[in-house]
């Protein structure tokens, strides 16, 4: 199964001005106030060597995390003042396909699982001192989801049947993780809220959460669910669906952030004219294609929002890129097999 990615969600908005002037009007459809940023941070991975290096850019500025001796990957990225944290995954040596669960902070790597069976770490989340990651690691039997609070497990799924998680977010002392739990035959979408799961979809079709936001005690979660032969874009807010595409064509919503009333969801969808992927985001539902569906393939992985700006990370062709506001920047010159899976403002 494909990585899935965790992203990291921003609750920012227009000016303050704005906001005292269209407090009371009705259906206000406002972002949050902008804040100032100076740092922008893409992670994914790129190909070198013919192996995946974890690989986040600064401002521009490549940073890798791992020798390129092993395949490995970053799922997710948080800054907390002055530290970079990532996690994700790295082969291990002879592993026949197992990796092990990792994070990094600012550049020094701490193993979550020891290699013994297949694991990777989905989404991080930093509260203080403490490191809340999600992720999941096989038993034998089945791959078991699971949060690691400072590097200590704890089981969200019981083992016997496969569960597999998406990214991870706090909303106050609730810890929120999405993903999907495989039902014999399906992918069932679900979250877990302190522990607790949350079913989204009732099994009769493939589903999967790959992001999730909480605003005002509403919870947001972004993924797909087959519907005929395609995968339809959705996301559910408190649990109702929403769909973005028509299922006409395969999609999928990889991200999803809140601002003010807004909801956005990055995503891609397949190509009518070739058989190629266009990178979307969608406001409100309404779709914005960053991506021409014809030259080159391209996905949106991650979302971040401040204030009219529109952050969208993935990659484009054999490049890893963000969009902002629809425009192209490319982070690297070099062609090779890359995929950007978060992007953090700061």
């Amino acid at each position: 199964m494909k990585n899935l990615k965790s992203i990291v969600i921003l609750f920012l908005v227009i000016n303050l001005a704005a906001c005292k002037k269209d407090k009371n009007k009705p259906g206000d459809n406002e972002n949050d106030p902008a804040i100032p940023i100076t740092d922008i941070y893409v992670a994914g991975y790129q190909t070198s060597r013919g192996s995946n290096v974890a690989i986040y850019w600064k401002n521009g500025v490549p940073v890798t995390l791992s020798d390129g001796i092993m395949s490995a990957h970053i799922n997710s990225i948080k800054i907390q003042g002055p530290d970079v944290y990532a996690a994700g995954w790295e082969g291990i040596p002879l592993g026949n396909g197992k990796n092990k669960a990792e994070y990094w902070k600012n550049g020094v790597v701490t193993q979550l699982s020891i290699g013994n069976n297949d694991a990777t770490a989905t989404g991080i989340v930093v509260n203080g001192s403490d490191i809340y990651i999600a992720g999941s690691e096989h038993n034998g039997t089945a791959y078991v989801a699971k949060v690691w609070k400072n590097g200590v497990a704890t089981n969200l799924s019981d083992g016997t049947k496969t569960n597999r998680t998406g990214n991870i977010v706090m909303a106050g002392n609730d810890i929120y993780v999405c993903g999907g739990e495989y039902n014999g035959t399906r992918m069932v979408a679900k979250y877990w809220k302190n522990g607790q799961a949350v079913i989204l979809t009732d099994g009769s079709k493939s589903a999967f959460a790959n992001a999730i936001a909480v605003r005002d005690n509403d919870v947001y979660v972004a993924g797909s669910e087959t519907e005929g032969n395609n995968t339809v874009a959705k996301y559910w807010k408190n649990g109702l669906a929403v769909s973005l595409t028509d299922g006409r064509v395969p999609a999928i919503a990889n991200s999803i952030a809140i601002s003010g009333k807004n909801v956005y969801v990055s995503g891609w969808e397949r190509s009518t004219i070739k058989n190629i992927d266009i990178a979307r985001y969608w406001k409100n539902g309404n779709a914005v294609q960053l991506s021409d569906g014809i030259t080159e393939g391209a996905h949106g992985n991650a979302i971040a929002v401040n204030g009219n700006d529109v952050y969208v990370a993935g990659y484009k062709g054999n490049f890893p890129v963000y969009w902002k506001n629809g425009q192209v920047v490319q982070l690297s010159d070099r062609s090779a097999s890359t995929e950007m899976w978060d992007i953090v403002l700061k």
